[in-house]
């Protein structure tokens, strides 16, 4: 039974590291598309 939570563990600590990674590895391109979106919207919102 501990070989479960073991293997459980071990994959949520390899979905974390993912995660992580995938986070601070963000394009240039999603990045412009993102500020694009919020300025947008803060815009429609102040007239």
């Amino acid at each position: 039974m501990e070989i479960v939570f073991l293997i459980g563990a071990f994959v949520l600590l390899i979905a974390i590291i993912y995660g992580t990674l995938s986070y601070r590895k963000r394009d240039k391109a999603a990045e412009q598309a993102g500020e694009a979106v919020v300025t947008d919207r803060y815009e429609r919102d102040e007239t």
